[in-house]
């Protein structure tokens, strides 16, 4: 369904639908909806609204396209406040990134959901197709729906792919083409509410981003609710896909049987470390394919985030030797009163392990794969760039940093390749 132009309507708050605002609707070139309340009584305060509006976080719409010709009903979720005219009709604005959307004029009161479906492109790409038959009599083709794959369950919910198939008929030359759309289904045991979905989207698109070393950004997602009616969701977010076909390598990427045949294991291994590996794992999706970035900025990302990970997954402090303890207690017997303890305190605090030594463990774990000459310009490098000491001369410049900003995010993906239990 496509959603242009504007959408004039009666709207209201949950569980106020006996108060109703007038108000025109457009969807802008980044997907984000924008309304327009007007305040016909002069007597209605926007304010009192404003308040009501924050705390019920939702509100929903009756509207009609005039060039569709069509009635639609949304519900905008979070919206935010945009300002207010108090001069003539009073006029409020808000805005939101997340909607959704039905035709015709039935409400959304009290929505529960029991199925998320996505799908995108680069996925439809990525799958290849299974339900087209050709008939080699009549040199015809056909379409049968493939059963559905599971590829993950638990007590919660059932993750897997559903196929559609499309008859599109060509209008140059009347031919027809069939099309098989692929959706990766969540399908939930327990039925859920609108404010739970956005984050099953996330997950499920940081996840496929890994997979796919691609951007991914579900382009069409659909609710199911427990009697069985289809709501399209949208949200307005600012990611770039390309096509598999286009910059992304089919070799460069998981294959599709390998993660089918493995599904269960790596789904499980995302939704349990997705929150502990939560903030290296944003920090890279912010930072891969990003062209708007200088190569210095996205060197110290990859760093910081190779850095980071050792401390989640290895050591923080180095252990105290022989060596130190023997000294240890030799300075603190020469000690007493004050001394002795503001000695003893220092001397107990913990000594955190320097960034060569975390490098080093992480190539022993064949995490990070790098010679010594290579180490120490990488050290060398994340030195100058972060303390500009223009003594150090061994370090990496200008179109070096491009190839070793490459090689950092092939060490980054295979880490979270091994955390998923995928060999690729």
């Amino acid at each position: 369904m496509k959603v242009e132009n504007l959408y004039t309507g009666m709207w209201w708050l949950p569980e106020s639908q006996e108060e109703k605002y007038f108000g025109n609707l457009t969807i802008d070139v980044d997907g984000k909806a924008n309304l327009c309340l007007f305040f016909f009584d002069p007597y209605q305060n926007i304010y009192s609204f404003y308040n009501l509006l924050s705390q019920k976080k939702q509100i929903t719409g009756l509207v009609y396209n005039l060039s569709e010709k069509q009635d639609y009903t949304f519900q905008l979720i979070n919206p935010i406040p945009r300002g207010m005219n108090e001069q003539g009709i009073k006029k409020y604005f808000c805005s939101s990134s997340e909607y959704i959307i039905k035709k015709g004029n039935q409400g959304f009161s009290n929505l529960m959901l029991k199925k998320i479906r996505l799908s995108t492109n680069v996925i439809n790409e990525w799958i290849k197709p299974t339900g087209i038959k050709e008939d080699s009599l009549t040199d015809s083709f056909s379409y049968i729906p493939p059963p559905n794959i599971i590829l993950y369950e638990d007590s919660s919910y059932k993750v897997g792919i559903e196929y559609n198939g499309k008859y599109i008929k060509d209008s140059k030359n009347s031919s027809i083409h069939i099309y098989e759309l692929k959706w990766i289904y969540v399908e939930l045991k327990k039925e859920i509410s609108l404010d739970k979905v956005q984050n099953f989207i996330d997950s499920f698109e940081d996840l496929f981003t890994l997979i796919l070393k691609n951007q991914i950004k579900f382009t069409a997602i659909e609710l199911e609710d427990k009697n069985g009616k289809i709501y399209e969701y949208h949200s307005a977010k600012s990611k770039k896909e390309f096509s598999i076909n286009g910059p992304i390598s089919k070799e460069d990427i998981v294959d599709f049987n390998l993660f089918k045949n493995n599904s269960q294991s790596i789904i499980s291994n995302w939704l349990k470390k997705r929150e502990e590996l939560r903030l290296i794992i944003n920090k890279f999706l912010t930072t891969y394919k990003n062209i708007t970035m200088y190569d210095e900025n996205k060197f110290l990302a990859y760093i910081s985030i190779l850095e980071q990970y050792h401390k989640i997954r290895f050591k923080i402090f180095l252990p105290k030797g022989e060596r130190y303890m023997r000294m240890y207690n030799k300075v603190l017997s020469e000690l007493k009163g004050d001394s002795l303890s503001w000695v003893k305190k220092r001397l107990d605090d913990k000594s955190e392990i320097n960034l060569r030594s975390r490098f080093r463990e992480l190539i022993e774990k064949g995490i990070l794969l790098c010679v010594e000459s290579d180490l120490n310009k990488l050290i060398e490098t994340r030195n100058f760039l972060v303390h500009f000491d223009e003594a150090k001369k061994n370090v990496f410049v200008n179109h070096e940093l491009s190839f070793i900003n490459i090689f950092l995010e092939r060490s980054i993906i295979q880490m979270f390749y091994k955390e998923l239990s995928i060999e690729n």
